[in-house]
C-alpha cells in the first residue's frame, strides 16, 4: 500500500469541491472527462480532489482584472 502524508481533511470528494466551486457535480465530472481539471485521485473506488489543487484550478482560472 501507497504511504501518503495528506490527511482525510486535505481530500475533498466531489460533492465538496462542487460546493466550493459553486458548480454542480456533473460540470465537475465533465471536466474531468474533458481533461480541464485533472487534479483527481481515486482511493478505494472514491474520486476526490486535494483541496491545494483544487485552490491552484481557481487561481489559474482567475479573470485578469478588466477582462469582465
Amino acid at each position: 500500500m501507497e504511504s501518503s502524508n495528506q490527511t482525510p481533511s486535505e481530500l475533498l470528494t466531489l460533492a465538496e469541491a462542487a460546493k466550493v466551486l459553486r458548480v454542480k457535480i456533473s460540470t465537475i465530472r465533465s471536466w474531468k472527462l474533458q481533461k480541464t481539471f485533472l487534479a483527481f485521485r481515486k482511493i478505494g473506488g472514491r474520486v476526490l480532489v486535494h483541496r491545494d489543487d483544487l485552490s491552484r484550478f481557481i487561481e489559474q482560472a482567475k479573470m485578469p482584472a478588466g477582462a469582465r
